[in-house]
């Protein structure tokens, strides 16, 4: 059994079932288990509070990336997953699973005019967190191993 810090329970069956089970868990929070993880990839997916409403306002459908982001977009293929931090309020605020290859769309999406994130995916959320509820990055900086080494200072901008 899988369990993200934030108390979602979801189950990761040893044989693969491509099925998915989505639910809320006993908290409210909006989980969908996935059942395939083999040659799985994980991405930083970063969002404002204002993109991160519109993503929620919209369906939670599309993740959008900058254009200089392209090449490594190329990289990313449907079942890897996007970890979603939320800037300036230093949070770990969902994860979501990719659907397709990146496509290219410049219609307004996370914001209202010239969306700078055109480079996008169509992707099902995995878990989703309000930001009062989501992980704060000071309360798990030294248990996450890719922060080992890496000294928090006065300026750090998380």
């Amino acid at each position: 059994m899988g369990e993200f810090s934030a108390g979602c329970r979801v189950e990761f069956p040893q044989e693969p079932d491509p099925s998915r089970i989505p639910h809320r868990d006993e908290r409210g929070y909006n989980c969908l288990a996935f059942r395939t993880w083999e040659n799985m990839a994980a991405y930083l997916d970063l969002f404002t509070p204002e993109t991160w409403h519109a993503f929620l306002k919209r369906g939670s459908d599309v993740s959008g990336f900058r254009v200089w982001g392209r090449a490594i977009a190329s990289k990313i293929r449907p079942d890897d997953v996007f970890i979603c931090y939320l800037v300036g309020l230093g949070r770990w605020i969902g994860a979501l699973r990719v659907l397709s290859n990146a496509y290219e769309d410049s219609a307004p999406y996370f914001v209202e005019q010239e969306d700078p994130f055109v480079i996008r995916f169509k992707v099902e959320p995995i878990v989703t967190l309000e930001p009062v509820r989501a992980i704060p990055i000071r309360e798990i900086w030294d248990k996450l191993p890719m922060c080992h080494g890496v000294q928090r200072t006065a300026g750090f901008s998380y």
